[in-house]
């Protein structure tokens, strides 16, 4: 494992590489080898992911969706709830006017897994049956691994 020597600075985000000094803190995530700043996303709430992860099941159309406007960089799926670290998140809607944000990340994405709907299973196209109604998405807490 590679030895890194501090020469001088602390432990809060780097400025210019990931957030200001002024917004990183104990809740959030600093980002220091990615060149943009990252995302911690809980999805859970639905189903169990158990048996979904294969072509055309829950798993794959829930990271196809994601994809639409974030970079996913690593998931984990775990019975009934999937983690996913995204880069570049385009999730969300702000006021170009004002910069307030109008609908969170978290609300805009949940709106758009819920509008698939559930899906039934179909025989003509390798899809399985999944409620995707009852998902809800979740980046508060950050990366939590207990």
């Amino acid at each position: 494992m590679a030895i890194m020597t501090r020469y001088n600075g602390d432990s809060q985000g780097v400025v210019n590489v990931d957030r200001s000094r002024n917004d990183a803190g104990p809740a959030q995530i600093i980002s220091t080898g990615i060149g943009k700043h990252i995302t911690a996303i809980k999805i859970n709430g639905g189903a169990t992911f158990v048996g979904q992860m294969s072509v055309g099941g829950a798993v794959e159309t829930i990271l196809r969706v994601l994809q639409v406007k974030a970079t996913v960089i690593a998931y984990q799926v775990d019975v009934a709830q999937l983690s996913v670290i995204v880069e570049a998140t385009g999730w969300g809607t702000t006021n170009p006017a004002t910069g307030a944000v109008t609908v969170t990340a978290d609300a805009d994405l949940q709106a758009a897994l819920v509008a698939i709907g559930n899906r039934a299973l179909d025989a003509t196209i390798p899809v399985t049956a999944y409620d995707f109604t009852a998902l809800v998405v979740s980046s508060a807490g950050g990366i939590k691994l207990a």
